[in-house]
């Protein structure tokens, strides 16, 4: 008996569960607040939006909102700019009135006009260029301003209209809720 005598018993397994690969949830629909300018995207012209703006590529021309605008990453915004707040990661070249805050991130590069009514730089950021600082826009509700005139008209209503002597006719974006503070601010930095 070299290698021994036992007899092996051989156990039969009992049959498994059958295995059924997980299959993921379709993506759904999520609406969201925000128009984003995708990585490898890029527009020119006049971008009106009444959400919040994110910019990921490159926008060249102007921005109306009356929300924020998000530049990330190494999006490039050129052009001038109306909105309530303003954060940046990337590269912003032009004339901005920011109703609120201006946060600059600390690669962010700015050049140009800017009136915000504040601004906050983090290290490693960079500004070159004007700033206005402006009181901030009060926080309790006001009646809500009558509604600008369609894109085109906008000029030609602002030069019919009868401004009091101590305020100049001013020029107003469509679809963007302008105080005449507002006005006033912006005609102080860009004449």
């Amino acid at each position: 008996m070299l290698f021994g005598n036992k007899k092996k018993e051989y156990v039969q397994p009992e049959p498994a569960e059958p295995v059924v690969p997980e299959v993921p949830e379709e993506p759904k629909f999520v609406p969201s607040n925000e128009t984003v300018i995708g990585k490898n995207a890029s527009f020119e012209g006049v971008f009106d939006s009444d959400d919040t703006i994110v910019i990921k590529g490159k926008l060249k021309g102007d921005i109306v909102t009356s929300k924020g605008v998000n530049v990330l990453g190494t999006g490039t915004h050129t052009g001038t700019g109306k909105m309530n707040s303003l954060y940046v990661e990337g590269t912003v070249d032009g004339d901005i009135f920011c109703g609120d805050v201006t946060k600059l991130a600390p690669k962010a590069q700015m050049t140009g006009k800017l009136s915000t009514s504040k601004l906050v730089t983090e290290e490693g950021s960079m500004f070159d260029g004007s700033l206005s600082l402006h009181k901030e826009a009060p926080k309790k509700a006001e009646p809500e301003a009558e509604e600008a005139p369609a894109a085109g008209a906008a000029e030609e209503a602002a030069e019919d209209r009868e401004e009091p002597a101590a305020k100049p006719a001013a020029k107003k974006a469509s679809a963007a809720k302008i105080k005449d503070e507002d006005v006033a601010a912006v005609e102080r930095i860009f004449n």
